[in-house]
């Protein structure tokens, strides 16, 4: 922040002296420093903006210088993501499409190897693939618009690679499809005897049901029969109770009957004891008088 220069001038003169002492002193097994990513995203930007002829930071900049800065930077392992992030692959095939003879063989050179450098990783590989860069390969391979044939041996390296990567993601892919195809046909299999299953399950329970269906009907038929046999009951217990009241009527009136025939019986007994009394005490009455006739007489 306190630097006295817009910092995009201060990129401009790092990604500059970094690619004067890549050309220089560059040591692929020892290099002697590694860009910062801004550094290194300054020399990517700046290629982008060669490809467009746009200016920055007030500067018109070239693809050779910062191709051949790449092709070195590219070597490194620890910046190979970083510059596919960057969307270096994605640059390069605008580059390779752009290219023409009078632009120089080394900016191919240079930007084939860069690729080659990038291909090592599969994401370069995917994005190469995703770009159609299939056409301004073919034109190199065939030696369109004067391609060196250094150059023409890069390209037939890089469309390798890219189609070895597709052909072991075409069997990759075709190993998954017979995976998925044994997992779909043993689910299959599983989903038929799952249906066999099932309906030999909705059988069974078909038979459960109509069997309770069967013993429902057998129970109510049983109900109805015992409800039939109960109402009969009740109509035969009202009969007997209706019979038995009738005949507690009729032998409450036989009692009553008797009971007052009983007391004309008493009280005829009683007027007869009292008559029987009475012809007693006559009969003696007149025994006395007799007696007293007889004692008269003699």
């Amino acid at each position: 922040h306190n630097l006295a220069y817009p910092p995009e001038q201060f990129l401009c003169t790092m990604a500059g002296a970094a690619e004067v002492v890549i050309k220089l002193i560059w040591d692929e097994d020892d290099p002697p420093f590694v860009p910062d990513l801004a550094v290194l995203h300054t020399i990517v930007w700046t290629l982008m903006c060669s490809l467009d002829g746009a200016m920055w930071a007030g500067i018109t900049w070239s693809s050779l210088s910062r191709v051949q800065a790449l092709s070195k930077l590219s070597a490194l392992q620890q910046l190979k993501v970083h510059l596919i992030d960057m969307q270096l692959v994605e640059t390069l095939a605008r580059l390779l499409d752009q290219w023409t003879s009078e632009q120089g063989a080394l900016v191919l050179e240079y930007a084939l190897l860069t690729l080659l450098n990038l291909l090592t990783v599969e994401e370069a590989r995917y994005r190469l693939y995703l770009t159609g860069i299939y056409r301004p390969l073919r034109s190199i391979v065939l030696g369109d618009e004067g391609a060196t044939p250094s150059a023409r041996e890069k390209a037939v390296l890089c469309a390798w690679l890219l189609f070895e990567w597709q052909v072991e993601k075409l069997e990759l892919l075709d190993a998954k499809v017979k995976e998925l195809m044994i997992v779909h046909e043993a689910g299959q299999r599983e989903l038929l005897a799952l249906h066999r299953g099932k309906a030999s399950w909705h059988n069974d329970l078909l038979a459960v049901l109509e069997k309770m269906r069967a013993q429902r009907q057998a129970l109510q038929d049983k109900t109805e029969m015992q409800q039939s046999e109960i109402d009969a009951l009740q109509r035969a217990l009202a009969r007997e109770q209706q019979n038995h009241a009738d005949d507690n009527r009729k032998n409450a009136e036989i009692i009553a009957r008797l009971e007052q025939r009983l007391l004309e019986q008493d009280a005829e007994m009683e007027r007869l004891r009292r008559d029987a009394r009475e012809a007693r005490e006559e009969l003696l009455y007149w025994k006395r008088q007799g007696g007293e006739s007889v004692i008269d007489a003699r």
